[in-house]
């Protein structure tokens, strides 16, 4: 009796809509790119430097969206190719945790003007460092073309 009461509640649950996350592209849904988070710092003319946080398109995934038993209000925002909510916002702790690592460029800024403070004008570059593991990964820097 027990197992029969068990199927009777399953089946029809195990039939809810919502939505259903490939890791790659899939037939009848919608296909994203995964954001890859880098810093990006750059050193203007004036020998002032900027840090920020940007996300560029990774791998192709895909969401499909699934009828079910019920009802549902779903949705899914993109911008960019890169999913920016879903059905809500994103976490409230994502920004909070971007503010953090770009007050890092603050710390970096003050020692590369002190380095530079002698100089009349600097070379104008540009750097992305992948962000791993919640930090910027300094040891692998891809130099973007001079400004």
């Amino acid at each position: 009796m027990r197992i029969i009461c068990l199927v009777a509640v399953g089946v029809p649950l195990s039939g809810c809509a919502g939505l259903q996350f490939n890791p790659g592209p899939a037939p009848d849904a919608l296909t994203y790119n995964e954001p890859i988070p880098y810093f990006q710092v750059t050193r203007n003319g004036d020998c002032t430097v900027t840090g920020s946080v940007v996300s560029l398109p990774g791998y192709e995934r895909s969401v499909a969206f699934r009828n079910g038993y019920g009802s549902a209000d779903l949705s899914v925002n993109l911008q960019n190719g890169m999913i920016q909510s879903v059905n809500q916002k994103t976490d409230s702790k994502i920004p909070e945790t971007l503010t953090a690592i770009s007050s890092l460029a603050g710390v970096a800024t003050k020692g590369l003007k002190a380095a530079d403070a002698g100089k009349p004008s600097c070379d104008t570059s540009a750097k992305l460092y992948p962000i791993r593991d919640g930090k910027p990964d300094i040891k692998h820097p891809i130099s973007l073309s001079t400004l």
